[in-house]
């Protein structure tokens, strides 16, 4: 049941599997073995058929295995033998295919074989090599396209080289296509040096990824190209799928493929087609680099002054064979300092060192080209500046890595500028965390998309429970009707050109609890504009004011109960001023007096009081 089990999973396995018997003369030697067993993944990586070769001898599956100068059967009956384990890399003449194997004896006469097709990554290896010995004058876009074909599986594949705006295209070349004036026919103009203006609708369709899959021609080519004979294209060569893959640097597009697939076909490799569409990228990139330095080697070096930029090389080992003289200005090294008596991770700081060189050999290992990596330098004064690391992997000519050539640009200022703004956002957010009145942002249906922590403070509810809350929850029934006509008010405002977009509306409201009580809340509302000026949402505070309300009650009761003691006393009650002019009279005056209130406020109390009674009066008011 075990044993089954075991079969079947090796049977649906997604790499290569095959069992077999080892075959010796009478010596011991071993001349040939014979297929027992293979799975369905072994026979979509050789082409070879269960059918076709279970129990018999490779000799006869492959007549040729004997030639080349690797000797298949003698590797695989000394592992056998000596029931070993072994994982090795080589091409297979036979198949004309590349495969990573590991060969295990399970005794001394029968071994299994894991298999996993490398071809198109040993291909990428040697053409990744062939684009950066690349020039201008050498690039050939055509061996590209044919190169994508091969690693992807497209049946035509057509590359186009963007201008420096990143707008506008030329079509470079295509690969795979031999019926290219039936195509010129059928468009009406030629392909190959084609310009290609700026398009929008295009741009929209592939911005949000790298790669973008089309289902008909004519989606891809939108208006550029008639439907009907983008249709018609499509019919003639037995297409059904399409891929536009780009290549980007610095936010501009560099080139893109587009790959057509005939109906039944797979797009295969597409992380290794991506990876190689983008080292054309990089390449093109060198390849005007490399332009504007032939050009003018000074002003190369006074871009790469401004630009704060260092060129460098490593061997594999890591150690510089170059680094470019701005090192002095940036770093505070020489040159001579540096190359071949320095590792890369001599200039980053201590404590990144351990992990940056264990990162680093990982990325040597698997030959992958780094782009704009952000990583600490320590200058020779032990300062620390932050750097952007571009760069790509060097080959020989037999596809062996012989180190990594590349740039560092300062970019310590913008990393200080984030850094700025980090610590800036964290300090706001202690502050929105900790105090009391609340902040809050609204949409235009009046929706919370953000409320500061301190609501809970203040009503019970956490910010998270308070968003689903509805108004009629929130609020009594008179502050409802007041934020509804507020709101109402001010959005018919905004129909005014002239309204003040800085205004600041307030309003008190009687707000509910978490444990049912009503608090009174002061709010201030100002108003979020878009770009364009058009009104988008608002923001507000809110804090409690409930202490104060009940204050302002008590005080109005305590001032009307002292104003019906003084309007209803038989005593005359007034105020003077220093200078004897009254300031206030109670009614008793009219009643006992005779004037009326108004005759008195304002006037001297001289000219109500005897003559005989004044000096006392002015002597005590003194």
């Amino acid at each position: 049941m075990e044993e089954n089990r075991y079969r079947q999973l090796l049977s649906k396995a997604p790499f290569g599997y095959a069992y077999h018997q080892l075959v010796t003369n009478d010596s011991g030697i071993p001349i040939d073995y014979i297929f027992l067993e293979v799975n369905e993944a072994f026979e979509q990586l050789t082409g070879l058929k269960a059918k076709n070769i279970i129990n018999k001898k490779v000799t006869e599956v492959i007549p040729t295995i004997k030639e080349g100068n690797f000797d298949w059967i003698k590797t695989y009956g000394d592992i056998t033998i000596n029931k070993q384990t072994k994982e090795f890399e080589h091409f297979f003449i036979p198949l004309n295919k590349w495969y990573k194997i590991t060969a295990t004896a399970t005794d001394t006469e029968h071994f299994t074989a894991i298999f996993t097709d490398i071809t198109a990554s040993q291909l990428i290896t040697k053409k990744l090599q062939e684009l950066i010995d690349s020039t201008a004058e050498t690039i050939d876009y055509t061996k590209i396209c044919e190169t994508i074909r091969e690693i992807s599986g497209a049946r035509y594949v057509i590359f186009n080289k963007f201008e420096p705006n990143g707008k506008d295209f030329t079509t470079m070349a295509i690969g795979g296509l031999s019926e290219l004036k039936k195509i010129t026919e059928m468009l009406g103009f030629e392909i190959i040096k084609k310009q290609w203006k700026y398009d929008p609708d295009r741009e929209s369709k592939i911005q949000n990824s790298k790669t973008t899959e089309f289902k008909s021609l004519s989606d891809l080519t939108g208006t550029v190209i008639p439907e009907s004979i983008a249709n018609l294209i499509q019919h003639t060569f037995n297409l059904s799928e399409f891929y536009l893959i780009k290549t980007m640097r610095n936010h501009l597009a560099i080139g893109d493929c587009t790959l057509f697939f005939k109906k039944g076909s797979t797009f295969l490799n597409k992380e290794l087609t991506e990876t190689f569409v983008d080292a054309i990228g990089i390449t093109l990139s060198r390849i005007a680099n490399e332009e504007v330095l032939t050009n003018n080697e000074n002003r190369y070096i006074e871009l790469a002054e401004q630009s704060e930029t260092i060129t460098w090389e490593i061997n594999k080992s890591g150690t510089y064979t170059f680094i470019s003289p701005f090192i002095e200005k940036l770093l505070g090294y020489t040159p001579e300092e540096v190359i071949e008596k320095m590792h890369f991770y001599d200039l980053h700081p201590e404590n990144n060192e351990g992990v940056l060189l264990s990162a680093s050999l990982q990325l040597f290992i698997n030959k992958i080209p780094i782009n704009n990596l952000e990583n600490a330098l320590l200058t020779k004064s032990k300062e620390i500046i932050w750097v952007s690391t571009t760069c790509l992997p060097v080959f020989d000519g037999h596809g062996e890595l012989t180190g990594y050539r590349g740039t560092d640009t300062n970019i310590t200022d913008k990393k200080l500028n984030e850094q700025s703004i980090k610590d800036k956002t964290t300090m706001l957010q202690q502050i929105t965390d900790n105090m009391n009145d609340v902040i809050f942002l609204l949409d235009l249906n009046l929706n919370f998309t953000y409320i500061s922590p301190s609501i809970e403070k203040l009503t019970g509810f956490s910010p998270e429970i308070y968003k689903t809350r509805k108004t009629e929850d929130r609020f009594t029934e008179n502050s409802r009707n007041k934020i509804y006509a507020l709101f109402s008010k001010e959005l018919e405002n905004e129909k005014d050109p002239t309204i003040n977009k800085k205004r600041i509306v307030k309003a008190e409201l009687e707000e509910y609890t978490s444990d049912g009580r009503i608090i009174w809340i002061s709010v201030h509302i100002s108003f979020i504009y878009n770009e364009k000026g058009v009104l988008a949402g608002f923001i507000g505070s809110s804090r409690d004011i409930t202490e104060r309300k009940l204050a302002n009650e008590s005080l109005q009761e305590s001032e009307k109960k002292h104003r019906l003691l003084i309007e209803n006393s038989h005593d005359i009650i007034y105020t003077l001023t220093p200078d004897g002019i009254f300031t206030f009279v109670s009614p008793s005056w009219t009643t006992l007096l005779g004037h009326q209130l108004s005759e008195v406020v304002g006037h001297s109390f001289q000219e109500f009081f005897h003559p005989d009674d004044l000096p006392v009066c002015i002597n005590w008011l003194n």
